[in-house]
C-alpha cells in the first residue's frame, strides 16, 4: 500500500557539493512511501498523478525532509545512549567500554547491528557515517544490516590501541 505525505518538501536528490541546483523544495510538495521505502518525491500534483490510489496524509503545514544524513553517529554505545549521570570517565569505565567489549560476541554484534540500523531508519535517517568498533565481525553486521535495510553506511573499525595492526595504517 502506498501512501503520499502532502507537505512542503526540502530535499537534494543530487550531490550538492557538484550540482549547483541539487536543493529541491516545493511549498506544496509529497514525498510517497511504500513498503517503508520513499518511492516519489515531488510536486504535489505531479506525486499524486503518479500515485493515484494511494492513500494521502494531508500535513501542509509540516516540512518533509525525505533521507536525513547523520555525520556522526556511534554504533557501538546504542544501548548506553541515555545512562548518564555520570562524569565522562566514569560513563566511560562504568557503561560504555563494558558494553562495547560486548560486540567481540558475533551474536550479541549481529543482534545490536539490527537495532542500530532499525533505529535509524525508525528517525528517518537514510545515511550515516558511522563511528564502529574493533571487531570486525560486529562491524561487518553492521554493514550487512544496513545493505539488506537498504540504507548506506560509510564507517571504519577502530583497532585497539595495543593492536599490531594499528602500526600498519
Amino acid at each position: 500500500m502506498t501512501t503520499i505525505v502532502r507537505a512542503q518538501v526540502a530535499h537534494t536528490p543530487r550531490n550538492p557539493f557538484v550540482d549547483v541546483g541539487a536543493l529541491e523544495a516545493f511549498p506544496d510538495g509529497a514525498g510517497a512511501f511504500s513498503g517503508g521505502r520513499i518511492v516519489g518525491c515531488g510536486p504535489w500534483a505531479e506525486v499524486r498523478a503518479r500515485f493515484a490510489d494511494a492513500a494521502v496524509a494531508d500535513e501542509r503545514d509540516a516540512l518533509l525532509l525525505p533521507g536525513l544524513v547523520d555525520c556522526h553517529v556511534h554504533f557501538p554505545q546504542i544501548r548506553v545512549i541515555g545512562a548518564m549521570g555520570l562524569e565522562l570517565m566514569d560513563w566511560l569505565r562504568l557503561r560504555s567500554l563494558p558494553e562495547e567489549a560486548r560486540l567481540a560476541d558475533a551474536a550479541y554484534g549481529t543482534a545490536v547491528a539490527r537495532e542500530f540500523v532499525r533505529s535509524l531508519a525508525a528517525n528517518g535517517t537514510t545515511t550515516s557515517l558511522v563511528c564502529g568498533w574493533h571487531f570486525p565481525g560486529a562491524q561487518e553486521a553492521l554493514f550487512s544490516a544496513a545493505f539488506s535495510s537498504g540504507l548506506r553506511v560509510a564507517g571504519e573499525v577502530v583497532w585497539p590501541p595495543d593492536s599490531d595492526r594499528r602500526a600498519g595504517l
